[in-house]
């Protein structure tokens, strides 16, 4: 009263009160008034069983995760992600002419190197064509034109180089009839008087300095070096298919029915050997 009176607010004891301690032990918590809460009789307030209940997926959650699968993309194997073989003649797998390999890949067939021999061929012909063009036009202007006349070499080298090609169709005929041996000695041979062709374009260049006759002293044989030179370029081109063909040849890479690698090359040291007697007839008898 005397505090009220004076103002002053009445402070009420506060007694610390201890939480219950909770024992693991059910007699010792008994005789010490101590609670006890046994966790397997709590219940989940939704399941009867105490344990929360299995709420099943949303129908249309269901649908949704149906259709991934269903549009989910397919594992392609391994033999199907293996781009075709590039390989010529013989089975697939390596990508080599004549090559042997599993059956998982399949070799282009022999019409497309055929198509792309043509290709090239016929840009060596427009080039070629250009060039004898310039050369009749060049002709037809007179001047200073000096005719040169043709080495006798040229000729000996000419009848090399068809008979290349005789002894390369010797080779094509031995491996049809299954004579691989005799094939490979004709491919062999056939490299042979390649190389020879070239020698003797050489030697005639020689015997041609050695008259005197240059690159530059005058438009006739500035024209026969650069056509003959050009047409040896190419041949070189032929020779290292031919080494190449020959290499597969006593390997045994080539079969009676596969053989393309082969007839490609073929198909070029013909063209190699029209175009050197077209080029004879246009630079020594075409006047």
């Amino acid at each position: 009263m005397n505090r009220r009176k004076n103002g002053e607010m009445p402070v009420a004891k506060c007694e610390s009160i201890n939480p219950p301690s909770f024992s693991r032990n059910p007699q010792s918590a008994r005789k010490n008034g101590e609670m006890r809460i046994d966790q397997s009789k709590i219940r989940h307030p939704l399941s009867a069983t105490g344990h929360p209940p299995s709420v099943p997926a949303p129908r249309n959650l269901r649908n949704q995760r149906t259709n991934m699968a269903a549009t989910r993309p397919r594992t392609r194997p391994k033999s199907e992600l293996e781009g075709p073989c590039l390989g010529g003649a013989g089975d697939s797998g390596r990508g080599r002419g004549g090559g042997h390999g599993g059956d998982s890949q399949t070799p282009l067939p022999p019409e497309t190197y055929r198509l792309g021999v043509w290709i090239g061929l016929c840009s060596i012909a427009m080039l070629f064509i250009a060039l004898t063009s310039a050369y009749v036009v060049r002709q037809g202007l007179g001047g200073d034109w000096q005719p040169v006349q043709m080495p006798r070499l040229l000729w000996w080298t000419t009848a090399i180089l068809l008979g290349s090609s005789l002894t390369l169709e010797l080779a094509r005929s031995s491996l049809k009839r299954g004579e691989d041996r005799d094939s490979s000695a004709w491919l062999t041979v056939t490299l042979l008087l390649g190389v020879g062709f070239l020698l003797g374009q050489l030697l005639a260049w020689q015997q041609l300095a050695a008259q005197g006759i240059y690159l530059n002293t005058n438009p006739h044989s500035s024209f026969f070096y650069l056509l003959s030179g050009t047409h040896g370029l190419h041949v070189v081109g032929g020779l290292i298919a031919l080494a190449y063909v020959v290499w597969g040849a006593w390997w045994h890479r080539y079969t009676r029915q596969q053989h393309t690698a082969l007839d490609g090359a073929t198909l070029y040291w013909h063209f190699m050997d029209g175009l050197w007697v077209y080029l004879l007839v246009v630079l020594f008898v075409w006047r």
